[in-house]
């Protein structure tokens, strides 16, 4: 599993647990909001989980852009690569 995977996988636990229902199982293709039924306070723990999770600071008006799982991947896959280079 590459650094990537394990990025996804990591993500994909995480708004798992933050999930009110705790779901079972999610695709990169589910919407937070409409297929997994995230109201604002879920998002707002899932914001702050990756952050603690991946030391990323997420910008709440590019989260908000965010619909769907991989929509939510590539943003920390970004964040974790420009950390990596000012550091």
């Amino acid at each position: 599993m590459d650094e990537k995977d394990n990025i996804k996988s990591k993500i994909m636990k995480c708004i798992i647990a933050c999930s009110e229902d705790k779901i079972k199982q999610i695709s990169s293709d589910n919407d937070l909001v409409i297929d997994l039924c995230f109201d604002s306070l879920q998002i707002f723990e899932l914001v702050s989980t990756l952050e603690r999770k991946f030391e990323i600071i997420i910008n709440e008006q590019d989260f908000l852009q965010l619909s769907t799982v991989q929509d939510v991947v590539s943003y920390v896959n970004f964040q974790m690569q420009n950390k990596k280079i000012t550091c």
